[in-house]
């Protein structure tokens, strides 16, 4: 807490001084790696501090060796940067609960913002002006000198007071109030994986749909690195995109009664879109366009969401919301049941009111979402229906004079009827969907070893046939029984190989866990180098190059530990599920740069392209391998390139990986496919740093590759390219 200051008066009538706050310097350490723990999540907490200031943009800069967030909130008046940012350990936040004005919930708390900067870099420097202030405050604090001591420390940060006409500033979205906050000197090195953790944790601080009002909160990120940028935007836009199911209706005119005809459009994820339309009779309305997306949150997510989190934000912010000509009606949503889907699941109702005979499902209303498993947003415009012929204006939809919800007139009735018969119909569908999904699941019995049997039997009953419908028979079976036997010898084949690689795989498992815990002792370590460096003597010199060597082996580490990510998670190695060719291939890729040695990678994948089911973990070592043998045969290439791209032709779709390497012999090429079998030489140098070379890579690609339902091979490459290698399935 603060224990006294001292004052100077400067030029134009600022104030120059310095506050101390006393706190032993061990213990501020270990606050700040154990309550902050990991660099994005001390960036989170500035954010996150932002946000309770009633932010509704932050700029995130990232320099070379700076970051700055930048925010337009309500700003700090000097008595609440003494007695709140300068005090670790504040507990106001908990006392008030939600922000001052937009009365949003709080999301920090403890002081742990103080700790976050702390634990980011070397100094500080914070610019800040109230809303309504008349004066603009910076401070400055080097926390180098605040805990250079294992004694108790007094830390003093510098600050001074201007008036706004000697120092203007602005901050985000051209206002006048806000707080800047710059951190310089980092203490660790940020690659673009830290950025996408970061969206992670502060995505759901965002409003769904991009809503007008009170709820708005962006966060806009600033680098020379656009893949960065391009990234963390993807990240915390990823929420949009989890979506089970999706409604997309549209009225396309009036009926000959006088009612409402609608075109609906119902998307399952991974499946085509199927549209449908129907009437609303005496709707009394005259244009609505609405989207509903239904989530199912029993699995873990995509895009690394958390379960948790994402239940969380839904029951916050669902429910089906309403716009006005653009502006938000903030009646609706997760709080209120409009659409009367709560009531109909307390009284346990399974068959629609709505609905024709012929679209009715058997206990299909059983289906029917919740208001914390929807987003949705439904646009009408009360100028326009105005001018809708109704005998009585006052059955009209038009908006109360309280401007935050609708007349619950006929209009409103209709409105109501017109979207509930969406999430009627989608009930139905994905009732149908479970049963033929149960159906699929129900015991078959197994392709017999049984051919034996039935040939057996088919000798038997050999007088009773004509000779040559017997002799057909007996050679269609002998036949099954070849390939039966065939395919027999590969599965035991790759049984055994799955036995190793699972025995392999418990192992990296196990020195991955450690690893992750050693490497947190050696960026410590690190950072106490960089800390003893300062000194400007030789000593200090070596300090500062141990502490650069230390930080290049914690990226070398981090990178190899990328490629244990699938296998880390019991979702990525169970579910199985359709993935986004495009997201799967850039994550791969992400996390195989090591072995990749900095060759170019050029992706040219469709973005709604969808994979056969499989898991994530599969998926992910069948692109690492086929990656990892490109990269072997460029080793002597001059030009170095590898090029993934996908072809659509019909039902049959196909992603390539080409490269201009080596080459193979397409005559011989299927040998490639068999364990134990390469033509590409590795050096025992190139073998250690775990770039293949035993041949099991393709024998691995073609058991996943078989297990959904897909083909392998290489084939004639485009020109330019020396070898092809491809995945093909068909829908």
């Amino acid at each position: 807490m603060p224990a006294g200051r001292t004052s100077t008066s400067g030029s134009r009538g600022a104030v120059k001084s310095s506050l101390r706050f006393t706190v032993d310097a061990a213990l501020l350490r270990e606050l700040g790696e154990r309550l902050v723990g990991r660099p994005h999540i001390a960036l989170a907490e500035l954010i996150k501090n932002s946000y309770d200031a009633d932010a509704t943009e932050v700029v995130v800069s990232i320099e070379e060796d700076a970051i700055e967030v930048a925010d337009n909130g309500h700003g700090m008046t000097f008595k609440e940067f003494e007695q709140f940012w300068m005090r670790i350990g504040s507990p106001h936040k908990e006392k008030l609960g939600e922000s001052r004005e937009l009365r949003r919930r709080l999301t920090g708390s403890k002081g742990v913002g103080r700790l976050a900067v702390q634990f980011l870099a070397h100094e500080m420097e914070l610019t800040t002006r109230a809303k309504r202030g008349k004066e603009i405050l910076t401070a400055s604090v080097n926390w180098t000198e605040a805990v250079k001591s294992v004694e108790l420390t007094e830390a003093e940060a510098h600050y001074e007071r201007k008036p706004v006409s000697a120092a203007p500033v602005r901050f985000p979205g051209a206002r006048e109030h806000g707080t800047i906050i710059r951190v310089s000197d980092l203490r660790h090195t940020w690659d673009t994986s830290d950025f996408v953790d970061l969206a992670r944790e502060v995505w759901a601080l965002q409003p769904p749909f991009g809503m007008a009002g009170s709820g708005d909160f962006c966060v806009d990120l600033q680098s020379a690195d656009e893949n960065l940028v391009e990234r963390f935007d993807q990240q915390m836009r990823a929420w949009l995109h989890l979506w089970h199911a999706r409604l997309r209706g549209q009225s396309v005119g009036a009926t000959a009664s006088g009612g409402l005809e609608v075109c609906l459009t119902v998307e399952f994820e991974g499946e085509a879109p199927k549209q449908v339309r129907y009437e609303i009779d005496d709707a009394a309305i005259t244009s609505v366009q609405f989207e509903v997306r239904v989530y199912s949150l029993h699995h873990k997510q995509r895009y690394g969401i958390r379960v948790g989190e994402a239940r969380e934000y839904l029951s916050r912010n669902g429910g089906v919301h309403i716009y006005d000509a653009g502006f938000h009606l903030p009646y609706y949503g997760a709080d209120t049941d409009w659409l009367r889907v709560e009531a109909d699941h307390s009284h346990r109702l399974s068959r629609s009111a709505l609905l024709p005979t012929d679209l009715q499902v058997p206990e299909g209303l059983n289906f029917l979402p919740t208001n914390t498993r929807l987003f949705g947003v439904v646009n009408v415009d009360t100028g326009l229906e105005r001018n809708h012929p109704v005998d009585d204006p006052a059955e009209r939809l038009e908006i109360q004079m309280s401007r935050d919800r609708l007349v619950g007139n006929r209009a409103f009735e209709g409105l109501t009827r017109t979207v509930r018969w969406a999430l009627d119909y989608y009930a139905m569908e994905e009732a149908r969907r479970a049963f033929k999904d149960a159906s699929r699941r129900r015991d078959v019995q197994p392709l017999p070893s049984s051919l034996d049997g039935l040939a057996h039997l088919l000798k038997r009953y050999r007088d009773d046939m004509p000779t040559n419908a017997f002799e057909a028979i007996d050679r269609a079976v002998r036949s099954v029984q070849r390939a039966g036997r065939a395919e027999l010898a590969v599965l035991e084949s790759e049984a055994a190989l799955l036995g190793s690689l699972a025995t392999a795989g418990m192992a990296a498992l196990a020195t991955e866990h450690e690893v992750s815990l050693q490497l947190e002792d050696i960026r410590r370590l690190s950072a106490r180098f960089r800390r003893a460096a300062r000194g400007g003597d030789s000593a200090s010199q070596t300090f500062a190059e141990a502490a650069d060597r230390l930080s290049i082996l914690v990226d070398r580490i981090s990178s190899t530990r990328r490629l244990f990510a699938p296998l880390l998670d019991e979702e990525d190695r169970g579910r199985r599920e359709r993935l986004k060719a495009l997201e799967l291939v850039l994550t791969v890729v992400d996390h195989s740069r090591m072995l990749l040695r900095g060759i170019p990678i050029s992706i040219e994948v469709i973005d709604d392209l969808l994979l056969p089911s499989a898991r994530f973990a599969d998926w992910s070592a069948l692109f690492q391998n086929v990656l990892v043998n490109a990269t072997n045969a460029l080793l002597d290439a001059p030009v170095q390139e590898i090029t993934i791209k996908s072809r659509v032709a019909g039902r049959r779709k196909s992603i390539l990986v080409e490269d201009t390497g080596a080459g193979v012999d397409l005559k011989s090429a299927d040998e490639l496919f068999e364990p134990f079998v390469r033509h590409t030489q590795l050096s025992s140098e190139r073998r250690m740093l775990g770039l293949g070379g035993t041949g099991l890579g393709l024998s691995i690609v073609r058991m996943i590759a078989r297990s959904a339902n897909c083909s392998v091979a290489f084939i004639e490459p485009d020109e330019g390219y020396s070898t092809a290698f491809e995945l093909a399935w068909t829908e």
